[in-house]
């Protein structure tokens, strides 16, 4: 059994559980209810970021393994999530913009929009900026990452030359 450091059941391997008792074709459908419901409960009393909720959403509505109830399911549950606008963030939405730039899969007409959109949103202010400290240290991370070419271990360590740190 997983338990926390005070002793009590860690609440997200109780969820994978009961989602497994859930998917399990050996269950009763009586256990499945009884599963679901307890799930539910476990969900309420977390508290949990609505955006991976959707996104967890729309994933089961794009997954060719979910059943159709489950699909059905989950565009109920994301219709009944509160709205996310304003909580993005900018860097991660201009990224994922550009991904579908590159995506061999989409139109020329939407890329044109995308190319578009993007310029929009690198105009907008930041809502914040970037810690100093913390940028610093990361690019320090990459001069010493066995991962990073020496190109851009060169690039990082210039840097942090402009940051006035060596």
């Amino acid at each position: 059994m997983s338990t926390t450091n005070n002793g009590t059941k860690d609440p997200s391997r109780v969820a994978a559980g009961l989602k497994g008792a859930i998917s399990n074709p050996n269950v009763s459908d009586e256990a499945k209810v009884v599963a679901e419901k307890r799930l539910e409960e476990l969900e309420t009393q977390q508290a949990k970021d609505p955006g991976h909720v959707a996104a967890g959403l729309k994933a089961t509505l794009h997954n060719p393994n979910a059943s159709e109830d489950a699909k059905a399911s989950a565009e109920e549950r994301l219709h009944q999530l509160p709205e996310q606008k304003g909580d993005k963030n900018i860097g991660h939405v201009i990224a994922g913009i550009k991904a579908s730039i590159h995506n061999p899969n989409v139109s020329a007409p939407v890329k044109d929009s995308a190319k578009d959109l993007i310029h929009e949103l690198e105009d907008e202010p930041q809502p914040h900026e970037k810690d100093p400290v913390r940028v610093a240290a990361g690019f320090k991370a990459a001069t010493h990452n066995p991962n990073v070419s020496d190109h851009a271990k060169f690039g990082a360590q210039q840097h942090l030359s402009d940051l006035g740190q060596n």
